[in-house]
Parts: structure tokens; C-alpha cells; sequence
């Protein structure tokens, strides 16, 4: 399983390269996002294997890269490793998830 920083992920995303699927819950996600993020529970992931794969396959091309986060990184460990089981092998580990992003890249990024 890949890993990535979140400098990883902002090259990427500026670089229109990333496909970033968030793991967190419906609830979590309406606090707070990065803009085009996609919306994939690990729930969902874990317990619905082929509903999470469509969701995914939609935010995903050829030539996008999913990079998959959650608040802190530990979530987005567990759903990228499921996801790589489902055939999306390119998949990478945002290490320290939002968290990171907001020490790392944007430090006006909301947090709760």
C-alpha cells in the first residue's frame, strides 16, 4: 500500500492528477472538505464493498490517482488498503490526513 504527504496530494491536486476520497462519515464531511473531494465512508467501504468501489470509480480516471484521507490518517489506512483489494492498486495513503493538511499546506483550513 502507497503512501503520500499531504505535499503529495497538494502537487497532485494542483496538478489535476488526484482524485481525493474522503473516508470520514456523511457528518464529518459537511464540516469540512477540500473542494472536489468525494464522499466514500470506510463504513461503506468495509461493509459494502461494491457500492464503495462505484463511488470510487466515478471520481477516478486513467489518469487520476485516488488519495484517500480522513481527519488524522488512521481511517484512510484501513480504507486505502480495502480499496487496493478492489482492484484500485494506484491508491494512496494521505498520511495525517486533514490534520496534516491544515499544518502542512493550509493552515486556514477549517478544523474541529
Amino acid at each position: 500500500m502507497a503512501e503520500a504527504t499531504v505535499c503529495d496530494l497538494a502537487a497532485a491536486r494542483n496538478s489535476g492528477t488526484a482524485a481525493i476520497v474522503d473516508v470520514r462519515d456523511a457528518a464529518q464531511f459537511s464540516i469540512c472538505h477540500l473542494e472536489g473531494a468525494v464522499n466514500v465512508p470506510l463504513r461503506v467501504i468495509l461493509e459494502n464493498p461494491n457500492a464503495a468501489a462505484a463511488a470510487v470509480h466515478v471520481a477516478v480516471s486513467a489518469s487520476r490517482v485516488p488519495f484517500v484521507l480522513c481527519r488524522r490518517g488512521v481511517d484512510s489506512r484501513v480504507a486505502t488498503a480495502a480499496l487496493c483489494r478492489l482492484g484500485f492498486n494506484t491508491s494512496r495513503d494521505v498520511r495525517g490526513g486533514l490534520d496534516a493538511w491544515r499544518c502542512g499546506v493550509d493552515p486556514d483550513f477549517p478544523g474541529y
